[in-house]
């Protein structure tokens, strides 16, 4: 064997299908850990990214929430505010009223009640 180069071949047809099988294999496990890796280290990140974003809208959504109660309690206490006024101001326009009338009796001469 001094410059000779032997080959193998494979002869046998189950010989052919073992090795077909294994690159199939081998190469379905390789495909598979390349997808399994680029969902990991690509997918993921955007995953994460969408989700912030999800929580980000959440969170601008509860601060709006709670502006909107604030701005209600408020309206509510001046709405409570301006119906006691109401109140007082609808005693004392009663009361004008009263001393209007008797003050018109009392200048025509009428009997007070």
């Amino acid at each position: 064997m001094n410059g000779e180069t032997t080959y193998r071949y494979i002869s046998s047809s189950s010989d052919w299908a073992r090795e077909l099988t294994m690159a199939f294999a081998g190469g379905f496990l390789l495909a598979t850990l390349l997808w399994l890796g680029l969902w990991y280290f690509q997918a993921r990140p955007t995953q994460a990214d969408a989700l912030q974003e999800k929580e980000s809208a959440v969170q601008e959504l509860e601060m709006r929430l709670d502006k909107c109660v604030a701005e209600r309690k408020q309206a509510s206490g001046s709405g409570q505010r301006l119906e006691t006024e109401v109140a007082q101001l609808d005693q004392q326009l009663r009361q004008a009223w009263t001393a209007l009338s008797r003050c018109t009796q009392k200048a025509k001469g009428l009997p007070q009640s």
